[in-house]
This record gives structure tokens, sequence and C-alpha cells, in this order.
């Protein structure tokens, strides 16, 4: 098996390191100059040894064309999710409040990361936020398809994990 496939105009390269059963392939996706989010970076996870089937190849292609739109809609959920709970994000009542009054593109939550895993099973991670609670790990969204299903403040979880 190769460590790199070219997919005309996006390249995928294996990850040296990947957990027990599983490989990880990396690649970049650039989006327009007008969009605050610059390069994103998506991994595909595979059974061990193997490469992206075509099935989950056609699927990332269908989401990197619809990229900026499947950000905004993550966006606009978390922040739906801080308004119902922002103690479960460590914010409090007025830091949730003050949030609510951002647009999509001025929200604190940049640097995406996107992790394609089986069928139209996919992760959107926000490396960087303003928000203190989620600060070191992170946000993130579960979807399905287009449709989100559970939002994440990866710190806190990894604080109740251990």
């Amino acid at each position: 098996m190769t460590d790199e496939i070219d997919l005309g105009g996006w390249l995928l390269r294996k990850l040296a390191e990947s957990p027990p059963g599983q490989t990880f392939w990396e690649g970049t996706w650039s989006v327009p100059a007008e969009r605050p989010d610059g390069t994103i970076r998506y991994f595909i996870c595979c059974a061990a040894e193997s490469a992206p089937s075509p099935e989950q190849l056609a699927f990332c292609g269908r989401i990197q064309a619809i990229a900026s739109t499947c950000l905004d809609v993550a966006r606009m959920f978390l922040l739906r999710e801080i308004e119902v709970s922002p103690q479960r994000f460590g914010l409090t009542d007025d830091e949730a409040s003050d949030l609510a009054r951002g647009h999509p593109d001025q929200l604190p939550f940049g640097g995406p990361e996107l992790t394609f895993y089986g069928g139209e099973e996919w992760f959107v991670r926000f490396t960087e936020t303003r928000l203190s609670g989620c600060a070191h790990l992170g946000l993130g969204v579960d979807f399905s398809g287009e449709s989100p299903l559970h939002a994440h403040c990866l710190d806190r979880e990894a604080d109740e994990g251990a």
C-alpha cells in the first residue's frame, strides 16, 4: 500500500502513527479567500493498513464542496448548545449571552479539522477558541451526513474521563 494518494486536486498522506487497528490519512483543503477558515485539515479513518474506500472518498468530496456551509452549521449548532447549557462549556450565562450576538464568521470557533469515519459519520473539531473552558483541546461537533448531532467541549470531556 502506498503512503500517498493523489486525488486530482488534493493529496492524502498516510499518517505514520495511528491508534491500534486503524489507519489515518491526512490532507488539507483550501477554502475561498473571503472565508475565515483558510486551510482545513482533514483526516480519514480506515481499518488497519487499508486505504480509504471509493465511498469514503466520494463522501469526503461531497463535504469538501460544501465545507464552508457545514462549518457555519457547526458553529451555529455550537452556539445553540452553549446557549442551552453554558456551564457544559465552562461559560457563565453572561459569556454565553455575549456569544449569541455574534455572526457565524466572528464566533470564536476557528482552526477546523475534519475527521471522516465510515459511512457518512464525521466530526469537526475547532482547535482555536477564546472560550477558556475549551481552549486547550477545542470544541467539536459530530455529524451524520450534513446534520449535526452532538456538540463537545473536548477539554471538559477529557477532564471527566480522567
